[in-house]
């Protein structure tokens, strides 16, 4: 949903037909840094449709641009995936969930 000077307010992302948020801008933001966001999620304005690689959002495409350049603190992987709340999982030859 765009404010009146064209800044997204909310966003959403799909993961495997599963669509999250809303999430707020700096959420998004928080979420680009940590890794949780790539250039390659599926975000959108709309829950139900409109979704576009973050690579190809402008708002998104500079802080995933900045996240580049400094990336900061990015959280440990962890051994198991405590939930699904769109980050990328695969099974593993031991039937454990880890991230990509």
């Amino acid at each position: 949903m765009p404010r009146d000077d064209g800044i997204i307010m909310s966003w959403f992302v799909k993961v495997e037909g599963r669509v999250y948020g809303p999430y707020t801008g700096a959420q998004m933001r928080a979420f680009i840094g940590e890794g949780r966001v790539a250039a390659h999620s599926s975000v959108s304005d709309k829950r139900e449709d409109g979704f576009k690689s973050a690579q190809d959002i402008a708002q998104l495409k500079t802080w995933l641009e900045e996240a580049r350049r400094s990336p900061g603190e990015r959280r440990p992987a962890p051994r198991r995936c405590a939930h699904r709340q769109f980050h990328h999982c695969r099974r593993t030859g031991r039937g454990q969930r880890r991230w990509l």
